[in-house]
């Protein structure tokens, strides 16, 4: 009798550790998963936009608004598809014009032309932490990085006056925190094939035969 029950408590003993120790484990995952927050269903985005001294803006700002307008459609139809409509939709805000202290050659590299802008905007009132992407608008110079647009986590660089739809969307994607879709890392660094480009899978927009 005594033996039976010392074997059933035995029994309880290590069923109650497993489930302890599951249960432990199952926090831990949870934590570990939630710890990694999902982009939330409605985006913010701040253009900063501005001139240089040397270099003015050559569109209106009528005209740029229409732009912007046809933009977002395009940003909206794509993320709300291939996020699964995780992402449903793309709020702008933009500053006013701002001419951006010294010369267009000032701001060649990137980071510095980030937070030179980024001081023009806080200076004149925005908080950047209230914006889930930042897109630089600016007139069109030649960056040591990249000749065109550039996108890192949270960030945009869009110079031009013109800006396409499909560059803000590629280079959201980049700010999503996606790197280029076929993208091979071989023994001579990383190759961009055009092929998987031409393939047009559902992160198409991803695709790059460069690697700006």
């Amino acid at each position: 009798m005594k033996e039976a029950a010392y074997s059933t408590f035995f029994f309880k003993c290590r069923t109650g550790l497993f489930t302890s120790i599951f249960l432990v484990f199952s926090v831990f995952i949870s934590m570990s998963v939630s710890s990694a927050p999902l982009p939330s269903e409605h985006q913010r985005i701040l253009y900063i936009r501005g001139d240089f001294t040397d270099k003015a803006i050559g569109i209106s700002d009528a005209i740029w608004l229409n732009r912007l307008t046809t933009i977002h459609m395009k940003l909206d139809e794509y993320w709300a598809k291939h996020s699964y409509g995780r992402i449903k939709s793309f709020s702008a805000e933009y500053t006013e014009v701002f001419t951006f202290s010294g010369a267009s050659a000032d701001y060649r590299d990137l980071e510095t032309a980030k937070l030179l802008m980024w001081a023009q905007a806080t200076q004149a009132g925005y908080d950047l932490g209230d914006y889930d992407h930042i897109v630089l608008s600016y007139p069109r110079i030649e960056h040591n990085e990249s000749a065109g647009a550039w996108g890192v986590l949270g960030n945009i660089w869009l110079p031009g006056d013109n800006p396409s739809s499909d560059g803000l969307v590629h280079e959201s994607g980049h700010s999503f925190g996606l790197l280029h879709a076929g993208v091979i890392v071989g023994p001579t660094g990383t190759v961009y094939p055009g092929e998987e480009r031409e393939g047009r899978d559902g992160l198409f927009m991803m695709g790059s035969d460069s690697p700006g």
